[in-house]
């Protein structure tokens, strides 16, 4: 009987048991994108744990350890524990499997995720709204381009408060999505209780038309739970509890709010709330009075509240009969007002009056949809009526007796020095040979700052890098940075800022087309295909267009300061 014993305590002993490592789990009943923390313990020797067994069915939010020791009359116990914190990937009845060390394994756990609801239930029985995420648009049915605001709030009951998070945005291949302003934090009234709301928006742009999917938004973070124990009950299994725990007790919450589904439609006009056009006119004369030749700059603004300043129009003008137009400067900006996004676009053009009298600059018309009531309206920079007066050229007189004198007269040259009477002294030549050597000095000391100067230029002179290999890899910011430094190289008197600036001083209408192209793949917020291989044959036929030469007294500097 006592060898029995013996042998039964001799297993007991040396037999592992699931007493030595141990799983527990803060809650068996779970909502769906709840989390929830799960305990493995080991008692008096740490082994490393093999955690993949919950990559198939939980995300693993956060991971920690720790180790508890005691010491009672001289017995120590140590226990490690590794703490994880777990969200289910799906609903149902999920088994937590057994999991292993090296020498141990625990048992397994089974848990139920109940579908996402507006609601909980209670351990009293009562149903009650805790948390939830809920999402809209503004419109469901726009056109291409226009701007949809899209709303994302976070409920939160009064008694449970935001610890931290994050709200990932919609996602969709057929538009494009941004943050627009800062969250907002207020209290609403949801089915008769009060929440504590949390609130982000997005800018949404459909960029085709058609059917356009936009992912469930979802807020990933922790919230405090009021009605979560866990941490006390855990802290009980060690022999002492925290009197704070029922204060910020926790937990981490995956939450998705529901896809939304958009039916857009084309537009041929602009999409906005509001499209303005102004102007400011350089020089500004007080009675509109100005010359023949004369630069006239027009600066013009387009402003849409709604749109993206690369959906505005080109700003340009059909040729006139009494005015040669040159294009200017160009620059675009995005402002934003409580409605949202705002697009800016400024172009100076510059007339030059060719004939004189009553003339008028012409008018810009510019159609866009509102938004708001689904017409089409038109901004209109109204024509300008100025006075143009003849600038005479001055024609250069002639002196022609002066003329006939100088090719009747006869010309007498001086003598070489040997042909002169008289001696020379000494004195005289050597005042001779000095000025002779210092003639001689000076030319060489220029000839001298002439080559240093063109080894200067020679050194100094700027790389311009290929632009055939840019053009092959369709590299349109590079083929955009290559041409601005060849254009202004080959025409140091023109000013050139921007790609539109080289539009027309080529003798090819091609080439214009092919900068417009580029210019609507680098700036515009839709996606352009821009071809660099069709760019560069039609690039390498260009040629400088040829300009009539005018006197020079009629044309004033194009930009005058």
């Amino acid at each position: 009987m006592k060898k029995f014993l013996f042998f039964i305590l001799f297993c007991l002993i040396t037999t592992p048991c699931f007493a030595e490592f141990t799983i527990t789990v803060s809650k068996t009943n779970l909502k769906e994108g709840e989390g929830f923390k799960v305990y493995l313990r080991q008692q008096d020797k740490k082994e490393d744990i093999d955690l993949t067994k919950f990559n198939d069915d939980f995300h693993i939010i956060s991971q920690g350890t720790s180790q508890n020791i005691t010491n009672i009359n001289g017995n120590i116990k140590r226990v490690y524990e590794t703490i994880l914190t777990l969200v289910p990937k799906r609903t149902g009845k999920i088994e937590i499997p057994a999991i292993y060390t090296k020498t141990q394994h625990t048992k397994p756990v089974l848990i139920t995720v109940s579908p996402a609801t507006d609601s909980v239930q209670s351990e009293n029985g009562e149903t009650k709204t805790l948390f939830f995420v809920k999402s809209s648009i503004n419109k469901k049915n726009p056109v291409v381009s226009e701007q949809l605001v899209y709303t994302v709030k976070l409920y939160l009951t009064l008694d449970s408060a935001l610890i931290d998070g994050m709200i990932v945005p919609p996602q969709s291949e057929g538009a494009f999505v941004e943050a627009f302003g800062d969250a907002t934090h207020y209290q609403e009234q949801y089915k008769g209780q009060a929440y504590n709301v949390y609130e982000h928006k997005f800018l949404v742009f459909p960029q085709r038309a058609g059917k356009v999917v936009l992912s469930a938004p979802t807020f990933k973070g922790a919230i405090s739970d009021p009605e979560s124990f866990e941490q006390n009950n855990v802290d009980a299994l060690f022999g002492y509890s925290n009197p704070f725990s029922q204060i910020f007790g926790q937990k981490e919450v995956v939450l998705k709010a529901q896809e939304i589904t958009l039916d857009v439609a084309e537009s041929k006009y602009i999409p906005a709330y509001k499209v303005d056009v102004e102007e400011t006119i350089s020089p500004q004369n007080a009675d509109d009075t100005y010359y023949t030749g004369d630069a006239i700059t027009r600066t013009i603004t387009i402003q849409a509240s709604g749109v993206h300043s690369g959906a505005l129009p080109e700003i340009n003008f059909a040729p006139l009969k009494d005015f040669k137009q040159y294009p200017g400067q160009s620059n675009t900006q995005e402002l934003t007002d409580n409605r949202g996004i705002v697009g800016v676009k400024t172009k100076q053009i510059v007339f030059i009056p060719t004939n004189a009298g009553a003339l008028t600059l012409p008018e810009l018309k510019i159609d866009w949809l509102d938004i708001k009531t689904g017409k089409v309206k038109q901004a209109v920079l109204p024509a300008k009526s100025i006075r143009v007066l003849s600038k005479e050229p001055v024609e250069e007189k002639t002196d022609v007796s002066t003329t006939e004198q100088t090719k009747t007269t006869d010309i007498t040259l001086p003598k070489s020095i040997l042909e002169m009477e008289g001696p020379i002294s000494a004195k005289k030549m050597l005042a001779y040979g000095a000025g002779v050597g210092f003639l001689i000095a000076l030319f060489l000391f220029g000839l001298v700052l002439f080559i240093k100067k063109q080894y200067e230029k020679m050194k100094n002179r700027e790389k311009i890098p290929n632009i055939k290999t840019a053009c092959a890899f369709g590299n349109t910011k590079k083929i955009a940075e290559i041409l601005l430094l060849k254009t202004k190289k080959q025409f140091p008197d023109k000013n050139i800022q921007t790609l539109t600036d080289i539009k027309g001083l080529y003798d090819s209408a091609e080439f214009d087309e092919q900068i417009d192209l580029l210019n609507e793949a680098l700036y515009s917020s839709t996606q352009h295909l821009f071809d660099g291989k069709d760019f560069y044959k039609i690039y390498k036929k260009i040629k400088p267009k040829k300009v009539k030469a005018e006197k020079k007294s009629l044309l004033p500097p194009l930009y005058p300061m």
